[in-house]
């Protein structure tokens, strides 16, 4: 048995987990939270409010007369600029873009593209029905977080995903009138972090198809001076030509990017991020948005579809939450890095009669991971999971995401009033339009049809990319199709949900000695006590009942019944150790396991956690899985690997296996053969392992470097476990009453 690192991708070190009291979550009917009773003091029904600064000196609101439900958006009619630039983003085939350059104005962008300098040169577009030439463009890198991220040494890196960076082509930059069919610039995503190369452009499909106006898409072969430079994703910019076609009666609106209707947000910085009419000639006028948000501010339970519905298509606004959820879109309008304003969108005001405020998506590069890393946190991501946009959180305090003790921080998103309305009154309609994408754009059978027809359009574009490994990029397309199953049945439990509020769990003790040591049946695992090892007359064999080893043939091991030094009371169980180097990456493993009496299967579903109590010799990471037949008789006999990573010291610590954040490894599942596997979503196979619960299965790792090469030729060891015991949240571990107060998340 080979095994991979906890994860594709490592946000920080993850050698530390964090210590926790879980809180407990209250589920509301569906109908709406407005009565659900807020914590004291912090979530009062919303009866009222203030406008803040965003009443301005009137302290009134402004005009807008207008929809009071909403609708997908005004584009029924769409002028001939959009149909002309339709060419363009052209879905059956490749475009091709030739950009020729001063080598001194590439060296610069690529060494100090930081800068976000464009710098000139000539561009050819070529495409079925389109081959448009221009003797003179801008050019450079583009995104934010990516040119931070790469030049945060002070120097470009060429490491990971800043190997390739985006670009923006601006036709209109030297030569005013200057247009790609209508088109004043064209964005070429470099998709460095998407192994699939597929993800942002189904995600920009799936809102286009659901009604809500999104950059168009095309994969786009990219040449500088006549060398290849890769499959790039070609990406519509958001600006006034794309409102001038998406509102054809009114497209001449304020655009802003990435400013949410917050009413103590001023003036001055809704003019910061205005994107049209923002010329001091146009006397840039943000008042409609200082309107908006002053009626967030005042608007209650009572009277917000009136009073909100006057500044924002509230059918729109449902219908874009519906595909934002449903993507898993971590980084998006659910991520508030600011507890003002969330992240990766636009609004645009249809000045139109009656018209409203509209959001449009953007960046959708992170959406359709296997996981929310930031709502539902697993396999690598250590930190505690944000409570989502309908679960009304203890403490509006921001909290840390990726790992304990980052310095990445998320404002939980219901406690924004504007998405804290509509989740409280509007969840029905929600649930509708929810139901409405399951059977539209989000059917797996829509999403699965464009993944193998785009797959099979830029195979060849793979093949030929010096940077894309294509059996990797074959192989996260085949894992692609599991995870979009995965997305939908997630988005159908999401649907049922309702609002929530989660108040904090009162600190329980640890159940007294007398209850961990107390004696015990000499016998494999049971679900109704703490299984302890205390065997009343003692053990009759080396080996407590219906445990096993294994290991690979160069290390040995052996198990115990164990007196010596126990963990708790006068024994525990025991795995002992020697791992032998083995030239090659993660070689090295041994397990020791524990069953269930007679090895019976028994369900956990009426359970939330398993706490289990270990040590180790050293630091050592652990993984602990759970045990079914389920492997063997209906996945072909693929490895046990449903569980969660831990980080165990050489102290007796309390850890839980919290079987709603199980998981199976995708290094697990690079082992597949032909005929192994579940053909459907991770999320369904964990519920029947956890059904057929039938063991726990226990992996100390050998001390290895990056690579996973052991550390030292021979490396002794030992793991101890105790006090084993099931138990539900809020209810206390292992009996009523005892609560479990020091746990460790999974890593």
């Amino acid at each position: 048995m080979s095994r991979g690192r906890l994860g594709r991708v490592r946000w920080g070190d993850a050698s530390k987990a964090l210590l926790l009291t879980l809180p407990l979550v209250t589920t509301v009917a569906a109908t709406g939270c407005r009565n659900a009773g807020y914590a004291p003091g912090y979530l009062p029904a919303l009866t009222g409010g203030t406008g803040g600064a965003a009443a301005g000196a009137s302290g009134q609101l402004a005009g807008a007369t207008g929809v009071t439900g909403g609708s997908a958006g005004s584009t029924a009619t769409l002028p001939s600029g959009f149909e002309e630039s339709a060419v363009v983003f052209d879905q059956e085939s490749l475009l091709e873009v030739h950009v020729t350059i001063a080598p001194e104005d590439l060296e610069h962008i690529e060494e100090y593209g930081n800068d976000e300098v464009y710098r000139p040169a000539e561009a050819r577009v070529v495409g079925d029905g389109l081959d448009e030439s221009f003797p003179l463009v801008g050019f450079r890198h583009k995104g934010a977080w990516t040119l931070d991220h790469c030049w945060e040494t002070g120097s470009r890196s060429y490491d990971d995903e800043c190997a390739r960076i985006s670009y923006k082509l601006k036709f209109n930059e030297y030569v005013t009138d200057a247009r790609l069919f209508g088109l004043k610039r064209l964005n070429l995503h470099a998709m460095s972090n998407d192994g699939t190369k597929l993800r942002e452009r189904l995600a920009y499909s799936v809102f286009n198809d659901f009604g809500v106006p999104a950059a168009r898409t095309r994969h786009a072969i990219l040449s500088i001076n006549g060398q290849p430079s890769g499959l790039f994703l070609a990406v519509e910019q958001i600006d006034g030509r794309f409102t001038a076609f998406r509102y054809p009666m009114s497209g001449n609106g304020n655009l802003y990017k990435e400013i949410w209707p917050h009413p103590d947000i001023d003036e001055q910085h809704f003019l910061e991020h205005l994107r049209t009419n923002d010329d001091p000639e146009d006397h840039p006028d943000v008042s409609d948005m200082l309107s908006f948000a002053a009626a967030v501010g005042v608007a209650t339970d009572a009277d917000f579809r009136g009073v909100l519905g006057a500044w924002v298509d509230l059918g729109h606004m449902l219908r874009y939450l519906a595909v934002d959820r449903a993507l898993r879109n971590w980084d998006g309008i659910t991520a508030f890095y600011s507890p003002y304003t969330p992240h990766n969108f636009y609004w645009y005001h249809d000045i139109a009669p009656g018209g409203v405020f509209h959001l449009i998506p953007w960046d959708l590069d992170n959406t359709l991971w296997a996981f929310d890393p930031f709502m539902d946190p697993q396999e690598w991501v250590t930190a505690d999971p944000v409570p989502d946009w309908n679960v009304y959180p203890s403490s509006c305090d921001p909290m840390p995401v990726w790992e304990p003790g980052s310095d990445v921080f998320i404002t939980p998103p219901a406690c924004d009033r504007l998405l804290r309305l509509i989740s409280s009154n509007l969840w029905p309609e929600f649930q509708a339009t929810g139901q409405e994408l399951l059977a539209g754009p989000l059917a797996y059978s829509e999403m699965s049809a464009k993944i193998t027809r785009w797959a099979v359009q830029i195979e060849d574009a793979v093949a030929d990319d010096s940077l894309v490994d294509s059996a990797g990029w074959s192989w996260e397309v085949e894992e692609f199709f599991s995870i979009l199953q995965g997305a939908v049945y997630d988005f159908e439990q999401h649907l049922t949900e309702g609002c929530s509020v989660q108040e904090p769990e009162e600190v329980s003790p640890e159940p007294p000695l007398e209850v961990l040591n107390a004696p015990t049946s000499e016998a494999g695992l049971r679900l109704d006590l703490i299984n302890n090892f205390e065997f009343e007359r003692g053990a009759t064999q080396a080996e407590p009942p219906e445990s096993f080893g294994a290991a690979e043939s160069a290390t040995t091991f052996a198990l115990e019944w164990n007196t010596v030094d126990p963990i708790s009371g006068a024994a525990d169980f025991r795995l002992g150790f020697d791992f032998n180097r083995i030239v090659g990456a993660w070689d090295e493993w041994v397990m020791a396991g524990l069953g269930t009496e007679g090895w019976q299967e028994v369900s956990l579903s009426s359970f939330t956690e398993i706490s289990v109590t270990m040590r180790c010799d050293r630091a050592r990471e652990v993984r602990v899985r759970l045990s079914s037949p389920v492997y063997d008789e209906s996945w072909g006999g693929v490895w046990s690997e449903f569980g969660s990573d831990f980080f165990v010291s050489t102290e007796p610590e309390v850890f839980k296996v919290a079987l709603d954040r199980i998981y199976y490894p995708d290094w697990a599942k690079d082992a597949w053969e032909a005929g192994q596997g579940f053909g459907y979503a991770d999320a369904q196979a964990r519920e029947e392992v956890i059904q057929r619960f039938n063991g726990l299965i226990f992996v100390p790792h050998a001390t290895t470097d990056s690579a996973g090469e052991m550390l030292d030729a021979v490396e002794p060891g030992f793991l101890q476990v105790d006090n084993v015991c099931a138990g539900r949240y809020g209810l206390g571990r292992c009996s009523p009453g005892m609560g479990l107060t020091l746990q460790r998340y999974a890593s």
